[in-house]
């Protein structure tokens, strides 16, 4: 319900007008209302599209430092070479080192396909960069579609204005490289709008969250982790929908399978998505001073170290991330206070303190604005929590699916690009705790208002005179 009493102004501004206008106006049909939301998300499509691609090539003329177009993820890049001279899954660095699976397949595979259409680096870079451009602007039609179900004071207006401005803020560091960020994030933003939909009319369509769930397997273990955890809750709660979720649970392995069997056949291990994570857990808690990587960090990474690369290229890959492994474990076994100092610091790098990844960075005009915008999420997720009232059921869906993607980044490694994955889910939260907290203050007013009208309306009331 929406109050109808305050100030034009105010009530412009926070109410979400598609609900406002239905109260206000005749109630339309379901293909005009249906055909009314396709041409909002059209309107906002352009508009964060003339967004995007302006900042990518604003940063291109006037930075100071120009992007590098080519990187292509580093990794991924060298391995969609390797598919595409035949090799497989292969030479992660650059080097014939033999098979690998050092990261996730799905972006490899797009760039593999990439440049079997574009034989050149440049023009793959500038395919991916504009890929980058539309897929961000995607997310935000995304952002703009659960804003218009899930917020009931805020305008969905005003929620992609926030996504508008977190883009401002952080695309130069995180958005503009070309790494997967922009596909992780339509990957997670994909999920979110399917808990959305589920939270809204109580049913799950297996074939959806199977292809999400396989989708994510393939792309981020840490979105993964966090379409597992909802699957998990929604079996527990929704104990009606398991028929839905098995078929979900046997689409996403079905998906999933071609790469697990070939690591198990190549390595002789389970490796679900990528097989990294013990060498990323050595460098952040044992190369590492804080337990969050910076760019001192990555000089002993094998892409950049020399003797790092002959290394792995000595052992091979399944070796040297085992003796990396070992390390991690006999450093935990030996200062378990050290390793849990790392974790809290990574739980606070991951949620409120922003951690930047140059030092350089600190010193930018733009560093103050980017700690304050960090932490908004994790308050909004806790002010959500704590006020929201109609919308409960979806805030704590949604804090699930948060705190299950940061989990591992706390456990064993985080780097601040990985955080920007769940870019949907950042900006969303922000806006529910925004939402919640204006809907306590408007309801506060109201009672306010009524306690100060109560002895007006009785000191005028004809049995008072």
């Amino acid at each position: 319900m929406y109050v109808t009493n305050l100030p034009n102004r105010l009530r412009g501004l926070v109410c979400n007008s598609s609900r406002r206008a239905s109260l206000e106006a005749a109630p339309a049909s379901i293909p005009t209302q249906q055909a009314d939301c396709r041409g909002l998300e059209a309107l906002v499509l352009l508009g964060l599209l003339s967004v995007t691609f302006t900042l990518s090539r604003g940063f291109a003329l006037f930075s100071e430092r120009p992007p590098d177009w080519t990187h292509l993820g580093a990794e991924y890049w060298n391995i969609a070479r390797a598919l595409n001279a035949g090799r497989g899954f292969a030479d992660p660095f650059g080097h014939p080192t033999g098979p690998t699976s050092w990261m996730a397949p799905l972006y490899s595979l797009l760039l593999a396909g990439l440049l079997a259409i574009f034989p050149e680096k440049v023009a793959v870079a500038r395919v991916v960069a504009a890929a980058s451009n539309v897929g961000l602007a995607v997310v935000g039609v995304m952002v703009f579609r659960v804003a218009r179900r899930h917020c009931h004071w805020l305008s969905p207006w005003f929620v992609v204005a926030v996504y508008t401005a977190w883009l401002c803020i952080f695309y130069s560091s995180y958005f503009l490289l070309s790494h997967d960020v922009w596909f992780a994030a339509l990957v997670s933003a994909a999920l979110v709008v399917l808990l959305s939909t589920y939270v809204k009319t109580g049913i799950i369509v297996g074939w959806k969250w199977g292809l999400a769930g396989g989708i994510a397997v393939l792309s981020n273990p840490s979105i993964a982790l966090a379409w597992g955890a909802l699957m998990a809750h929604q079996c527990y709660r929704q104990p009606r929908e398991r028929r839905q979720l098995l078929w979900a649970g046997a689409l996403m392995l079905g998906l999933a399978s071609p790469w697990v069997v070939r690591n198990a056949i190549v390595f002789h291990r389970f490796i679900p998505t990528k097989s990294n994570s013990g060498y990323e857990a050595y460098q952040s808690n044992n190369i590492d001073d804080d337990g969050v990587y910076e760019e001192q960090s990555f000089w002993q990474h094998p892409y950049v170290s020399l003797e790092a690369r002959r290394r792995y290229a000595r052992l091979g890959e399944p070796e040297f991330v085992r003796a990396h492994q070992k390390a991690f474990l006999e450093s935990v076994r030996r200062r378990p206070s050290r390793f849990f100092a790392r974790v809290a610091r990574r739980v606070l790098a991951t949620t409120l303190a922003y951690p930047p990844f140059e030092e350089a960075e600190r010193r930018s005009s733009s560093y103050l604005l980017r700690r304050g915008a960090y932490a908004l999420p994790c308050l909004g997720a806790l002010l959500a929590l704590w006020l929201a009232q109609r919308e409960r059921a979806f805030v704590s869906r949604l804090c699930i699916a948060y705190f299950a993607f940061l989990f591992p980044y706390w456990l064993l490694a985080f780097y601040v690009r990985h955080l920007f994955a769940f870019t949907a889910v950042l900006v969303l939260l922000t806006a529910l705790g925004l939402d919640a907290g204006l809907g306590r203050l408007v309801r506060a007013w109201q009672r306010r208002r009524r306690r100060l009208a109560g002895p007006a309306l009785i000191a005028a009331s004809p049995a008072a005179q």
